[in-house]
């Protein structure tokens, strides 16, 4: 981006073509906020005081927009911004820069505060404290008293103080920073820290730890906002200007910025399913990542207390590599000390269905020798059918039992099947965000069994509470899965690594009953197999299955919306639409899930 200083306009490249964005600055007083989200906010203005031509939307309002802090509403403010049109909306204003004038005197000081509080409020602070907005600007806070402020005490005053710093110090900090920093990062640092000279030390002192740790800004981003913050710092000072920031290091090459590169490809790896990396692999990705600082490597690894590096070479967050270490030291605890039960299962062989094979009647055998057992088997090879029989087998016996699984969808499905109460491992295990896990090493389930369904979907956190609310003394422990199914969307691929240890008894169901009987298992056996499952150049509807439940429907580009809109009104005649899913493989684009809903939201509301 290039500025033409002759005309204070922005070059930009759009779509391939040169444009001009105009800069303007204006005062304004918000009289409406449009749009209020935590990273974007659109307000409604009267605006005056500008020498540039500033034009209405399209609603006739001139408009600002941009990652801001609350406004005042019938505030005044000063405005720099950036010129934005939208064929739609017609024009708005981006936010480059905005101020409040501090009030330096009692009357505009008794005006701010009565926005917050009431007069009678306002009048006790005045009285004690006249100049109260300058004191909090400058954390000079040690002498404030509030057995002398009657009606405000410690809950009143920390949101005074927190309406001072949105309105002034983060305004000021923000255009300090020339932008670089913005009003949602700005604000989650004065969350924890109560001044801005506060969060300039802290900055300074730890700049990463800042971004990434406390306002859990992505280590790129962070770094991309530092390095700029500390090119500008140099400019300043080779103008003899003191900059609103600096290091007493080269940023660049420090060991602050190579711990929080480790950590941010630790935490990367994880995203990717991972628990840990190799530790040439970890050196490698740091060299790419952030070269400057290699030198640092080995210190800023040894400087990490977070991380764990195993004698074989690997490196892992240290919490990932505890409750992993912890779930594998209990299996093995548990499969040492096996509690066996004593139930004929000839008794249970022959069902209302049909009769279970000699894999599924194992597994019933198998269930009573062993404290942690699996059930795997690919879609229709009866692993829920299984199940039914097992709880049967429980109920006749007086065991009692608890029906886990991931999701909320997943022990809808169970519980339909079954007829039993199934739950989501939060909900059986009582979580609760304010005080934690309700269920664990001091205070286990109570039950004979416990079953957890679709453990593919478990990632290793999930599965470490499992592990911690189990005492294996009473309880025996059964997980259901397929070994075909995406892994978990947490770290840790669970499932594929308890079957592939050979170390937990476990059965294989592999005759898939519902081929060619049930369209979608015919499908993914098929798929599964690496095999064909629709002719070559089709441009006829196929239908799959007995149950007719998989259709493929040849379709241009161009006709998918066409083609999906009649079939999505086709089946509301027969379905809710909370019944239908339409899945698409992209987001943006032509026949993305946000154009797709445009339509499709119509559709389903005029049937509501």
């Amino acid at each position: 981006m290039a500025k033409d200083r002759r005309t204070r306009r922005y070059i930009v490249k759009m779509g391939g073509v040169l444009m001009q964005k105009k800069i303007v600055e204006f005062k304004c007083v918000p009289n409406k906020c449009i749009c209020n989200k935590e990273n974007f906010k659109m307000y409604a203005c009267e605006i005056f005081e500008t020498s540039d031509e500033v034009n209405k939307n399209n609603f006739d309002n001139y408009t600002i927009t941009g990652n801001l802090h609350d406004l005042g509403i019938g505030i005044e403010y000063s405005v720099k911004a950036l010129e934005e049109y939208n064929a739609t909306y017609k024009y708005s204003y981006k936010v480059i820069e905005i101020d409040r004038d501090i009030p330096t005197d009692k009357h505009s000081t008794r005006l701010f505060l009565n926005e917050i509080l009431t007069e009678q409020q306002t009048e006790v602070l005045l009285e004690a404290y006249p100049n109260i907005v300058e004191k909090i600007m400058n954390d000079d806070l040690d002498d404030i008293d509030l057995s002398k402020t009657k009606g405000i005490k410690e809950k009143t005053f920390n949101g005074i103080k927190k309406k001072i710093f949105d309105n002034f110090a983060i305004s000021k900090l923000f255009k300090e920073f020339g932008g670089l920093i913005d009003f949602t990062i700005l604000k989650k640092l004065s969350e924890k820290y109560p001044s801005a000279q506060k969060i300039k030390q802290e900055l300074s002192k730890d700049p990463y730890k800042c971004l990434c740790g406390l306002s859990r800004v992505a280590f790129k981003t962070a770094d991309s906002i530092l390095l700029e913050i500390e090119r500008n710092s140099f400019k300043l000072k080779e103008q003899g200007i003191t900059p609103p920031l600096s290091f007493n290091y080269e940023l660049k090459t420090s060991i602050m910025r190579m711990k929080s590169s480790i950590k941010y490809i630790l935490d990367d790896n994880e995203s990717s399913g991972n628990t840990k990396i190799k530790l040439s692999s970890l050196k490698l990705e740091c060299k790419k990542l952030t070269p400057q600082c290699m030198d640092s490597f080995k210190d800023a690894m040894k400087g990490l207390t977070d991380i764990k590096v195993t004698q074989e070479g690997f490196v892992a967050n240290l919490r990932t590599y505890e409750i992993e270490a912890y779930s594998c030291h209990k299996i093995l605890s548990a499969l040492d000390n096996n509690t066996e039960w004593n139930i004929n299962v000839e008794e249970y062989k022959k069902t209302d269905e049909g009769e279970l094979t000699d894999d599924q009647l194992n597994m019933l055998l198998d269930i009573q020798k062993y404290n942690v057992y699996m059930l795997i088997g690919y879609s229709g090879t009866g692993k829920s059918y299984s199940t039914k029989q097992l709880i049967k087998m429980l109920e006749d016996n007086k065991k009692n039992y608890v029906i886990l699984t991931p999701t909320g969808r997943a022990a809808k499905v169970i519980a339909n099947y079954t007829g039993r109460t199934a739950s989501t491992i939060h909900r059986g295990l009582a979580y609760n965000p304010a005080t934690g896990w309700g269920n664990n090493h001091n205070n286990k389930l109570i039950a004979d069994l416990v079953i957890v369904d679709e453990s593919s979907m478990k990632d290793t956190e999930l599965f470490y509470r499992v592990i911690d609310a189990i005492d294996f003394s009473y309880t025996k422990l059964l997980l259901i899965g397929d070994p075909e199914q995406l892994p978990s969307v947490g770290c840790g691929n669970v499932l594929h690594d308890l079957v592939s240890s050979n170390i937990i008894p476990m059965t294989m169901l592999t005759q898939v009953f519902r081929y060619g009987v049930g369209g979608i298992d015919t499908v993914a056996t098929q798929i599964r197999k690496m095999e064909d499952y629709l002719p070559r150049n089709t441009t006829t509807p196929i239908t799959i299955g007995k149950d007719k439940g998989f259709t493929f429907i040849p379709s241009s580009k161009q006709n998918i919306i066409k083609n999906c809109i009649t079939l999505y009104k086709k089946l509301l005649s027969k379905y809710k639409p909370e019944d239908i899913m339409v899945l698409s493989s992209f987001n943006k684009g032509d026949y993305g899930t946000r154009l797709l809903n445009q339509y499709l939201q119509k559709i389903a509301n005029s049937k509501i």
